[in-house]
C-alpha cells in the first residue's frame, strides 16, 4: 500500500505516490492507475471500514476504464479513457489489498485479476472472534471506528465525515462482540459467488495483524466455486512479498506473468505452474500443485490441562454446567442478517491510502 507518511502532510498536500508497481509495469506496456479511496488524501466521501460505499470508489474507476462511467479533471472537463483496453487488475497490501477482494465480490465487468496481499475477507474476523472483542496485532484497542478516523485524511474531515464515524463507534458493539448486521454488511464472503476475477492470494503465516484465517476462508470459498487462483504463503508478517530480497525476482516474474495472462491474454504458462508457493521454514520455499497440501487434515483441539489439547474434551466438575465445546462460544446472528459460517467468508489499477 502506497500512501503518505503523516496525517498532517496528507491533509495539506499529498505528495506523489511511490512504489515499485509503476516503475516495473509501465515500461512493460501497462498503464497504472493509483486511486485514492473515499475520505483519503484528495478523495471526497467518507471511509466506513468496509461498507459498500468504499467498494464503490475503485469500482467506479473500473467502470470509467470500461467507458461505463464519466470522469472529470480539476477544471471540470470530462476525461475519457479511450486508451484503455478495459481489462483491469487490482493489487494492494492490507486495507489496499482488502479493496480488491471487495470490488471483485461485486462481479464488476472488466476486473480480470486481483492480487490481495495480507487482505481481509470479513471485517468481523478482523476485530472480533467468536463473540470476543479483540484488536489486530500491534494495534491494541483499535476497532472499526479508530481505523475510519485513521484513514480519514481528506480536507474538512471532521465536518464532512465526523457523524459517519461516530455512527460506526456507536454501532460496532464492543460489549457483546456478537456477529450482527453491522458486520454482515462488511463480510465479502457473502458475495464470493459473484467473483469473476482470477485471484493471486498472498499472506504471511505469522501475520498477527490480518490473521491467516482471512486468507484461508477466502481461498476455500474461491476453491468451492473453481475461481482461477494462485497462492503465496510466507513465514513473514504483514508485508509485501517484494520485501523478500532473496526472492523478489521470482515474485515479480510470477506477478508479471499473472497480469500478462489475465489482462493481455498471453499464453505464458502461469496457470500451468504449481498453484502454491509455500515457505515451510525461514528461506525454505517449496512449490506445490495445490493447497492445502495433499494429506492435510483437520485436527480438533480441546481445552484440557497438560495434554496438548488432543485428549477428550474437558468435562465440568461443577454440577449443572455443560462441558466446553466450540459451539458453546459461537454468537448467534440476529434475525436481520444471514447466519455466519466459517467459509462465507489500465492495465493495472489499485487503491492507495494510508499504510497500516
Amino acid at each position: 500500500m502506497f500512501g503518505v507518511d503523516g496525517l498532517d502532510v496528507a491533509r495539506a498536500e499529498a505528495p506523489p505516490f511511490r512504489g515499485y508497481y509503476d516503475n516495473y509495469f509501465v515500461p512493460r506496456g501497462y498503464a497504472v492507475a493509483l486511486v485514492e479511496n473515499l475520505g483519503s488524501g484528495r478523495a471526497t466521501g467518507c471511509p466506513t471500514t468496509g461498507l459498500p460505499n468504499e467498494t464503490a470508489g475503485p469500482k467506479a474507476a473500473i467502470d470509467w476504464l470500461n467507458g461505463r462511467a464519466r470522469a472529470f479533471d480539476a477544471a471540470g472537463n470530462e476525461v475519457k479513457a479511450g486508451w484503455s483496453t478495459g481489462n483491469v487488475g487490482m493489487i494492494g497490501v492490507s486495507y489496499n489489498g482488502t479493496l480488491p477482494n471487495a470490488v471483485a465480490a461485486t462481479g464488476v465487468k472488466g476486473l480480470k485479476a486481483i492480487v490481495p496481499i495480507a487482505a481481509i475477507s470479513s471485517w468481523y474476523d478482523y476485530y472480533r472472534a467468536n463473540g470476543g472483542v479483540l484488536a489486530p496485532g500491534g494495534y491494541q484497542g483499535e476497532d472499526a471506528d479508530v481505523l475510519a478516523r485513521y484513514v480519514l485524511t481528506r480536507a474538512d474531515a471532521q465536518k464532512a465525515c465526523g457523524a459517519f464515524v461516530d455512527a460506526i463507534e456507536r454501532d460496532q458493539d464492543r460489549v457483546t462482540g456478537d456477529y450482527s448486521d453491522f458486520w454482515d454488511r462488511r463480510n465479502y464472503l457473502d458475495d464470493v459467488r459473484k467473483v469473476r476475477a482470477a485471484v493471486f492470494l498472498v499472506h504471511g503465516l505469522n501475520d498477527w495483524n490480518v490473521k491467516t484465517k482471512q486468507a484461508v476462508q477466502w481461498w476455500d470459498a474461491l476453491a468451492e466455486r473453481n475461481v482461477p487462483r494462485k497462492i503465496w504463503l510466507h513465514q513473514g508478517g504483514h508485508f509485501n512479498p517484494f520485501s523478500y530480497a532473496g526472492r523478489n525476482a521470482e515474485w515479480l516474474r510470477q506477478l508479471h506473468h499473472w497480469f500478462d495472462h489475465h489482462l493481455y491474454g498471453l499464453s505464458n504458462g502461469i496457470m500451468n505452474e504449481p498453484q502454491a508457493d509455500v515457505e515451510s521454514g525461514p528461506g525454505r520455499w517449496e512449490r506445490h500443485a495445490s493447497w492445502p497440501l495433499p494429506g492435510t487434515e483437520d485436527v480438533r483441539l480441546h481445552l484440557a490441562p497438560g495434554s496438548g489439547g488432543r485428549t477428550a474434551p474437558w468435562t465440568s466438575a461443577v454440577p449443572g454446567t455443560a462441558p466446553w465445546s466450540p459451539s458453546s462460544t459461537r454468537a448467534s446472528a440476529p434475525p436481520s442478517c444471514s447466519p455466519r459460517t466459517p467459509r462465507r467468508p489500465t492495465p493495472t489499477a489499485w487503491p492507495t491510502s494510508r499504510p497500516r
